[in-house]
């Protein structure tokens, strides 16, 4: 016998891939705002104290992004070290970072980006070791080996099946009571 909700699981997808379809077609069909994407800051004279939302200008804008950083950790108990520079001057970014590799080696990038993109350079210094002379592979502290070998025979787990009730195992849980109670009575 045919049940009336058999197709139900299949129209729904088609609802879902047609809905998806309309909502994609009808953002694409927007317009860009006048003003770009940019992100103009807090408007001002609405936050309280003098100066509004803090954000120094009457419109929020306060000119092109300009910043520098850097921060370098070099923890050794832990063998940790690495760090970071950036400085930035409105469309143009430069900056550098470096990592001490696991075998050693320090890994140092340096960086530009523009308007045409992410422009990194990548260099290692050294020449990779490993503690205790360990080639990768050979033991602790190396890479793990990438070989498989087939198990010896007798070794995989058994599979056994017992009856419940025949005395090995757990006691069955009790039948589902079919009463049914409301709450707080």
């Amino acid at each position: 016998m045919c049940s009336k909700f058999q197709h139900l699981p299949l129209l729904q997808t088609i609802v879902a891939v047609l809905s998806v379809v309309v909502a994609t077609a009808e953002a694409a069909s927007l317009p860009a705002p006048d003003a770009g994407y940019a992100y103009n800051g807090p408007a001002s004279g609405g936050g309280g104290g003098s100066g509004g939302g803090g954000s120094g200008g009457s419109d929020g804008f306060s000119g092109p992004a300009q910043y520098n950083f850097q921060y370098d950790v070099d923890d050794q108990p832990s063998g940790n070290f690495f760090g970071h520079q950036e400085q930035r001057d409105g469309d143009r970014t430069e900056g550098s970072y470096y990592v001490r590799l696991p075998d050693t080696r320090l890994m140092r990038v340096e960086y530009y980006v523009d308007d045409t993109g992410y422009h990194p350079t990548v260099t290692f210094e050294g020449e990779a070791q490993f503690p205790d002379g360990l080639a990768p592979g050979a033991g602790p502290g190396g890479v793990p080996d990438q070989s498989y070998s087939q198990p010896a025979p007798g070794t995989a787990p058994g599979q056994s099946y017992s009856q419940p009730g025949s005395g090995t195992g757990p006691a069955p849980a009790p039948a589902p009571s079919q009463l049914y109670t409301a709450p707080g009575k």
